[in-house]
């Protein structure tokens, strides 16, 4: 088929056969996102079946949810531009070999969406390492989206160091009230325009300091 970009809201129970027979049946598909809905199957997509898609089709745009961990290589003539992986992911996942792909990423978000099962951060092993490796080989990013809960003031840090176009950042995980001294101090910081912090430590009278401090950034955070 001529089809170049399918986007399905609320979809669920993807698994592998789905995968290899939309790469079968639409060899020109450039965008491919599957967001998950709020209650059933999240999917059972393994790393066999997102590899067979990323290896056959000219993806610039790829979102979908899994149940299962996913440890896809994506080489260098595959040019990504927006990716997404609602599964439970771990630093192994983000080995230089395995993201070569993910220079021209604008748009990344890995680990579950909140509409997922268990939520934002379940099961999901990124840390601190695996935020510096993508700070460190993704330096064109705009929106960055990690959920974890095994991160802290660390990542922070090395989002507002390194990545230089960052506009929106969302995380997760022992993110304390050092957060904001951090996008305070940082010379030349990117000026972002969002701010997100899913179960965070942060205090209400540190929130309220840097909105005063920082009226240029929207700060969605949830409290301690």
């Amino acid at each position: 088929g001529s089809l170049t970009s399918l986007t399905i809201h609320g979809c669920h129970a993807v698994n592998d056969e789905a995968l290899e027979e939309l790469t079968v049946s639409f060899a020109r598909l450039e965008q491919v996102r599957f967001f998950p809905d709020s209650w059933r199957g999240v999917g059972t997509a393994t790393t066999e079946g997102v590899q067979l898609m990323v290896d056959r089709l000219p993806l610039r745009g790829l979102a979908l949810s899994s149940q299962n961990p996913m440890e896809v290589t994506f080489d260098g003539r595959v040019l990504m531009r927006s990716l997404s992986l609602f599964a439970p992911l771990s630093n192994a996942a983000l080995t230089a070999e395995r993201c070569n792909g993910w220079r021209c990423l604008s748009y990344l978000w890995l680990g579950p969406h909140k509409l997922m099962q268990r939520g934002v951060g379940a099961e999901c092993g990124i840390d601190d390492e695996g935020i510096d490796f993508i700070a460190s080989a993704c330096t064109l990013l705009q929106d960055l989206t990690v959920a974890s809960f095994h991160l802290t003031d660390a990542s922070v840090d090395s989002c507002v160091r390194r990545l230089r176009e960052l506009r929106r950042l969302r995380l997760s995980g022992a993110i304390t009230d050092e957060c904001f001294q951090l996008l305070r101090s940082v010379a030349k910081q990117p000026r972002l325009e969002s701010f997100s912090l899913w179960f965070s430590g942060v205090t209400p009278a540190a929130l309220e300091q840097a909105r005063w401090d920082m009226p240029w950034t929207y700060f969605d955070v949830e409290l301690e």
